[in-house]
């Protein structure tokens, strides 16, 4: 069950990247770039986890304006691994 709502929440934070991307900020993006960030550093063990916290930055970044062809890697990244969480 915890598998499925990290799931949606890395979904979440998928869609607050691409908010961010688009000039949206606010306390939503906050949050999903805090919630990586913590999830990455909780589960350091994993080489998934180390990119969570890079994708924190990333989203933090993106907020300041900053947005390349990373930051769309990164959503796709997010995109599948919700989704694989999802279906596990």
């Amino acid at each position: 069950m915890i598998i499925k709502v990290l799931g949606i929440m890395d979904l979440l934070s998928a869609m607050a990247l691409i908010l961010a991307g688009y000039g949206v900020t606010g306390y939503f993006i906050w949050f999903f770039a805090f919630y990586l960030l913590a999830k990455g550093v909780l589960f350091i063990k994993n080489l998934s986890s180390i990119v969570d916290i890079f994708s924190s930055l990333v989203i933090i970044t993106a907020v300041y304006g900053w947005f390349s062809i990373v930051h769309w890697l990164i959503v796709l990244w997010l995109i599948q691994k919700g989704i694989f969480s999802l279906l596990s």
